[in-house]
């Protein structure tokens, strides 16, 4: 088991500590749809920097992962809205 050097747990603990100020600044729901887009980021950036070959299956996956984080983040009416209540 390899332990994490002092300075890799600075940097976690950083990386926590932001994610905590962002989802207070925009909220939870904000923060779950853009943390569904970061697998699909992080296959991207390996395909264009890392020369990554990527297969069908995962080039539909990740449309459809990018399809459904739109479908979530899109404004909608609500039923009250609807009604001219």
């Amino acid at each position: 088991m390899v332990l994490p050097k002092s300075e890799d747990s600075a940097d976690l603990s950083h990386c926590h500590f932001n994610i905590l100020l962002g989802l207070q600044k925009v909220g939870p729901a904000t923060v779950s749809i853009v943390s569904t887009l970061e697998p699909v980021m992080t296959v991207g950036l390996a395909y264009l920097f890392l020369g990554e070959h990527l297969t069908l299956v995962q080039t539909v996956g990740a449309a459809f992962v990018v399809l459904g984080a739109l479908l979530a983040a899109w404004p909608r009416q609500t039923r009250f809205e609807d009604v001219g209540v």
